[in-house]
């Protein structure tokens, strides 16, 4: 029995001995080193806020789309497998405008390379609205932008503009206020502001049914707008509505200003989408010997200008009366009247004679200014050259450089 012990207390000592060459001191377990090599987490602290990395562990891109970021030095946070190792460290600052390699070591020495790419887009700069529509009952309509002033017109016909939702469009990466699905009350104007992603701000002003003064007739004269007083004027624009709300039509001459009654007015709808109106008035005799008028129209929203100033005479003709009422070939044709002027335009058959004194036509006025003579010895005056019946005229009174008088209705035959 003895003899048997000893031998298998031998073979025990043998067998732990054996062990010992494999196993962990520390554990007493079998040990594998770690082979995990990956990066789990990468994120960059932009303007205090953390913007994480998209990795792809398959080609070992992380990428960082951006906009406006300062990437010059900064410390990543950066989580990756247990026991590996980072080169560079975590700890060290990078210039991630340029790519940037990483390298993760497992424990056992196996190793994986990461690049780190940053997009980094330029703030945008733009704040412009590069386009504005409007629909009415399905048709759409374009305004027209002033991008030097800023400003936006459109045109709505006889549309109801108090509760619209326009289309815009801006420029890239920019804002605007109000929003575009915002309804607005266009009968007075509207401003927009767009803001460009770094913030730079343009405002808008948008302008419906915008009121023009673009005509003013009679003129005989090359666009010299020359009237006396007591001449009737047509005043032809876009949206001179007279019963818009506080409308009125002034001559100003820099300090004082003359109302201008409107007798008359019509309106149509161009093919633009526009409203045009005609408006009717008489200089009044109140109104001063000056040689450049403003002609403006106003009301509650807006104030716009005539481009041509308006010269007006004090003393024009006037109180004029008839020897007759028709007149026909070779008859003398006589106005009576104050201040009278030896000119004269006549209408016929689409055309505008203008009769002053010359070898076409005999017209005079006597001294006193109260008698007006007309030879009437011209043939093309009268309808019946043309074969037409008898013909109401309005004929012009003109003085010196075609300056509009007052008017006279005549019948020619």
């Amino acid at each position: 029995m003895k003899k048997i012990f000893i031998i298998i207390n031998l073979l025990m000592v043998f067998s732990c001995s054996s062990d010992d060459d494999k196993t962990n001191v520390s554990n007493g377990d079998d040990y594998i080193e770690s082979n995990l090599n990956l990066i789990t987490s990468f994120k960059l602290n932009i303007n205090n806020v953390l913007e994480s990395g998209i990795i792809n562990q398959d080609s070992g891109i992380i990428s960082f789309d951006l906009v406006g970021a300062e990437l010059n030095s900064l410390v990543p946070i950066i989580e990756y497998s247990e026991k590996a190792t980072l080169s560079p460290s975590e700890s060290t600052s990078q210039n991630f405008n340029s790519d940037i390699t990483y390298t993760v070591i497992a424990e056992n020495g196996d190793n994986k390379n990461y690049q780190v790419v940053t997009q980094n887009r330029s703030l945008g700069e733009e704040s412009k609205i590069l386009s504005f529509k409007v629909n009415f009952s399905g048709q759409l309509i374009e305004a027209e932008i002033d991008e030097v002033n800023k400003q936006i017109y459109f045109n709505s016909g006889d549309y109801d503009i108090s509760l619209i939702s326009p289309i815009i469009e801006i420029s890239d990466y920019a804002s605007i206020l109000p929003s575009s699905q915002t309804s607005q009350d266009f009968n007075s104007p509207i401003e927009y502001t767009v803001t460009a992603e770094n913030d730079t701000e343009s405002t808008y002003t948008i302008t419906a049914n915008k009121p023009s003064i673009n005509a003013v007739w009679p003129t005989f004269s090359n666009n010299n707008y020359l009237y006396f007083v007591g001449a009737e004027l047509s005043i032809t624009g876009s949206y001179i509505n007279p019963e818009a709300n506080g409308a009125e039509l002034l001559l100003i001459n820099g300090t004082e200003e003359y109302s201008l009654e409107i007798s008359s007015f019509s309106s149509a709808i161009l093919s633009n989408g526009s409203k045009n109106y005609v408006l009717k008035t008489t200089l009044p005799e109140n109104i001063p010997t000056f040689n450049n008028y403003s002609l403006i129209y106003m009301n509650d929203n807006y104030f716009v200008e005539f481009a041509y100033g308006i010269d007006i005479e004090s003393q024009g003709p006037k109180n004029m009366t008839l020897s007759q009422t028709s007149y026909s070939y070779n008859d003398i044709f006589i106005i009576y009247g104050e201040n009278l002027v030896p000119g004269l335009v006549v209408p016929s058959n689409g055309n505008l004679f203008i009769v002053e004194n010359s070898n076409n036509y005999d017209i005079s006025v006597n001294q006193d200014k109260t008698q007006l003579n007309w030879t009437l010895n011209y043939y093309q005056h009268f309808p019946s050259y043309y074969g037409n019946g008898p013909q109401l005229k309005k004929i012009y009174l003109i003085g010196n450089n075609r300056r509009v008088g007052e008017y006279v209705d005549i019948t020619f035959n």
